[in-house]
């Protein structure tokens, strides 16, 4: 029911549609044939106004012609008004020209009169006649004569006057001198500052060395009095070798503490006295810069008045060149005294008067063609207006003809589109009769659809309520469907989560066990730690000493003397020294690759000597895998001698066994036995022994 009274509905609208179009195209219709009744009457208002065209266009036609002769007489007499115009602007430039330019009496001709500006060509070339005989030559000579006579003696004076202050500075430079050597040569003093440094310098290396070593005592006899104060009576006595007993302790520390409080005092006198001389040292510095200082001043000094006597040459030749520069000035001059001011300015005067004049040349040479074009120009347009004679033009009443011609054309015009537009009046009128027809029909067409849908009697407000019923209903169905899936979801995260706290139970159970295990193991481990921290003091204050004494001999061995001297930190950090001085030392990060790995293996093969000599049974042999690749060759050929003496003198090391792969420690003299190594084809290692000396080719 609500689709079929949807139908009928739509049909009903659609007829009212068409019937709406209908009167509209009606109405328009009706509007169109009335105004084509009114068009049929304008028609014949215009008829007579047309008529008139050919006539009008024959008038126009004979007032054209007429209006060319008027335009061109026009046009000759706006000629002859620009000619007059044009005239007077040439008479005004060509007067403000000669009254800008002051002329002297022999140019008396220089002026443009009344009668000058009636006739302007004469006048003008009186102008450029007198313009063209000037002869501005000789009097730009004098001036400049005059010029270079007052340059001469300017240069002049300014050559004396510098001369003289030369002349002021080289006194004043040697006062300076004299002044500088009051007390004497400065060098002489700097023999006795040098001497005297060098006594200071020897006495602060002195100093330190004897402050190291006091320093050395003490931290020994600190030691020995920390081990008896803590009862180790397994100690030696320092002095006579024997083990301490009981009561020889209580005796040794008395005397160990006096002697530790001796090197105590001995060591701040020490640091005092090199206190003492570092600021002997800072003051003699001072007074040696404060003499170079002296002695580069005067040295300055001479240089500049050593310099001066040739700077005076010179400045005295100036001098002279140019009093002789004046001198020939004045003679080509003709004068026998320096021109005044004022006789310099009259030459100029002349000279600029004179420039201007024959600087109005191009001036007045253009004003000649431009009055020559004028009075030709004027000529013409005089002649041709007089040909042209009497003409009868009213430009009104032309203008008057071509508005009625133009209202006549329209006219013509408006007529053809009439015609036009009544030759559509019978179809209009059919058309017009139709739409009455097709209003009728869809009126009857409307009434049976509208009895048709009454007839269906359809609630739209029954439908709705229904459907607002099926809603709710699924409304609910949905609620219900969604509490179910957020039930069972929030089971089983409920599970999940009870199964991880389960599993984060057990691991921390093991973690706790775990935990007492390591807690058990670090104690032991701290007190190892303990243990191996006094080992490692007890074996730096007993072995540091010694190794420091065969690593020294070794660096100084491969170094050739360079580094003679190393000695280990708490942590047997490496420190080299370069000779006695104690602040030169440096520690063996800061050194180069090459001479870091030199001096580390130095110390490794120390080390393994000390072992060797004090093993109850030394190993006898020592081996070294690929030691010498940052090595260079000078080091390298040191380190092989030095090795060979060292198996050819020490016991504990008869053996050494080299790992290399540099050519130049294979062929080395100092090898006694070579053994080569290389893979079989069966895949295995086999060993070939060489003789000493073997060729490269053959390793």
């Amino acid at each position: 029911r609500r689709d079929q009274d949807g139908g009928l509905e739509r049909q009903i609208g659609q007829c009212a549609h068409e019937r709406q179009a209908l009167d509209k195209r009606r109405s328009s219709l009706a509007a169109d044939l009335e105004r084509l009744s009114l068009r049929e009457t304008e028609c014949a208002r215009l008829a007579p106004i047309a008529a008139r065209l050919p006539a009008l266009l024959a008038e126009i036609a004979a007032m054209e012609r007429e209006r060319a002769r008027f335009e061109q007489a026009v046009e000759l007499d706006r000629t002859l008004r620009e000619c007059e115009e044009r005239q007077r602007d040439a008479n005004a430039a060509v007067r403000r020209l000669v009254d800008g330019v002051s002329a002297s009496e022999e140019h008396a001709g220089w002026l443009w009169s009344t009668d000058d500006m009636l006739n302007p060509r004469p006048g003008v070339r009186r102008l450029l006649t007198i313009v063209e005989a000037v002869d501005i030559g000789a009097s730009e000579q004098r001036a400049q004569w005059l010029h270079g006579v007052s340059r001469a003696a300017s240069t002049h004076d300014e050559a004396l006057s510098t001369l003289g202050r030369f002349r002021k500075a080289q006194t004043k430079i040697a006062q300076d001198e004299q002044r500088a050597i009051e007390d004497g040569e400065p060098k002489s003093r700097l023999t006795d500052i040098e001497r005297e440094r060098e006594q200071l310098l020897h006495d602060r290396t002195i100093l330190h060395a004897s402050r190291t070593a006091l320093e050395n005592d003490r931290d020994k006899s600190r030691m020995i009095l920390a081990n008896l104060d803590e009862q180790r009576f397994g100690d030696d006595c320092p002095t006579c070798g024997r083990p301490f007993s009981e009561g020889d302790a209580v005796v040794v520390a008395t005397a160990m503490r006096h002697r530790v409080d001796g090197l105590g005092a001995q060591i701040a006198e020490a640091t005092r006295d090199a206190k003492a001389t570092d600021a002997g040292l800072s003051a003699l510095e001072t007074r040696r810069k404060g003499v170079f200082n002296e002695i580069d001043k005067l040295e300055e000094l001479r240089k500049r008045l050593h310099n001066s006597v040739s700077v005076l040459d010179a400045q005295q030749e100036t001098s002279n060149a140019a009093q002789a520069a004046l001198e020939r000035a004045l003679a080509e001059t003709g004068l026998s005294s320096l021109p005044t001011a004022e006789q310099i300015a009259r030459a100029e005067d002349e000279t600029r008067r004179l420039r201007a004049l024959a600087s109005a040349r191009s001036s007045l040479q253009s004003s000649v063609s431009t009055f020559t074009q004028l009075v030709d120009r004027r000529q013409t347009a005089n002649n041709a207006r007089q040909a042209l004679g009497e003409i009868q033009f009213d430009p009104q009443v032309f203008r008057k003809t071509q508005q009625e011609l133009q209202e006549a054309d329209r006219a013509q015009i408006a007529i053809a589109q009439i015609e036009q537009d009544l030759a559509r009046r019978p179809a209009l009128a059919n058309e017009l009769a139709a739409a009455v027809t097709r209003i009728g029909d869809l009126d009857g067409e409307a009434s049976t659809l509208a009895g048709e849908r009454a007839a269906l009697s359809y609630r739209p407000d029954e439908l709705a309520n229904a459907q607002g019923e099926l809603q709710a209903a699924r409304e609910a169905e949905r609620a219900t469907v969604a509490r179910y899936h957020r039930t069972t979801t929030s089971l089983r995260e409920t599970e999940m989560q009870r199964e991880t706290i389960v599993k984060e139970q057990q691991r921390l159970d093991r973690l706790a066990k775990t935990a007492d295990a390591k807690r058990s193991e670090a104690d032991h481990l701290d007190l190892m730690a303990r243990e191996f921290t006094e080992f490692e003091r007890f074996a730096a204050s007993r072995k540091r000493p010694i190794l420091a004494e065969y690593t020294s001999h070794l660096v100084s061995g491969i170094t050739d003397g360079k580094y003679d001297r190393v000695d280990f930190d708490q942590d047997f950090g490496i420190i080299v020294y370069a000779g006695d001085d104690a602040e030169s030392s440096y520690a063996v990060d800061t050194f180069s690759g090459g001479e870091r790995d030199a001096i580390t293996l130095a110390a490794r093969i120390a080390l393994s000597q000390m072992i060797g000599r004090q093993a109850a049974n030394p190993p006898g042999f020592l081996v070294l895998d690929e030691v010498f690749g940052s090595l260079d060759t000078d080091r390298r050929s040191r380190l092989l001698d030095m090795l060979g003496s060292i198996s050819a003198t020490f016991d504990e090391l008869r053996q050494v066994f080299i790992i290399s792969h540099v050519d130049d420690v294979r062929t080395s003299p100092v090898i006694d036995e070579l053994w080569r190594i290389e893979e079989t084809a069966e895949g295995s290692s086999a060993v070939t022994s060489l003789g000493p000396g073997a060729e490269i080719d053959t390793l």
